[in-house]
């Protein structure tokens, strides 16, 4: 299923369709993976271009479990700002699925992003900031 998935995400789709279409259809693959498909899933986004770990990041932002919080955590470390950005929008809707012994690295890793141009991205950040320091 892993492979399909991968297929999936490397396809061209529109904005319209990847958002109105694609999401779900990709994340009906999840919901169909096995423990090997998540172990391959996670170590192939070392390996990934943007694009791809972007629409991965919105799948994963759909399937709430630790194992997607985790493989998100690995996406959001990525140097590219679109990417890290995306992530960390997952990860925001995921937050109840974070472990208190994660949140350490959560903020290191909201630390490090700069997003001064962006209103909506900043109100995201202090949302997730805020989810942090609440607990």
């Amino acid at each position: 299923m892993f492979q399909e998935f991968d297929n999936y995400l490397n396809s061209l789709f529109s904005s319209d369709y990847w958002a109105d279409e694609g999401i779900s259809i990709a994340e009906n693959m999840l919901s169909k993976f096995s423990n090997t498909d998540w172990d391959m899933l996670k170590d192939s986004v070392g390996f990934r271009d943007s694009k791809w770990l972007v629409k991965c990041a919105e799948v994963l932002g759909e399937n709430e479990s630790s194992i997607a919080f985790n493989i998100l955590m690995k996406i959001a470390i990525n140097d590219n700002l679109e990417v890290k950005i995306a992530a960390l929008d997952s990860i925001n809707s995921l937050f109840d699925y974070i472990s208190d012994s994660d949140l350490d690295g959560l903020k290191d890793v909201i630390e490090g992003v700069d997003v001064l141009d962006s209103h909506v991205t900043r109100m995201m950040l202090n949302s997730l900031e805020r989810k942090i320091n609440q607990r």
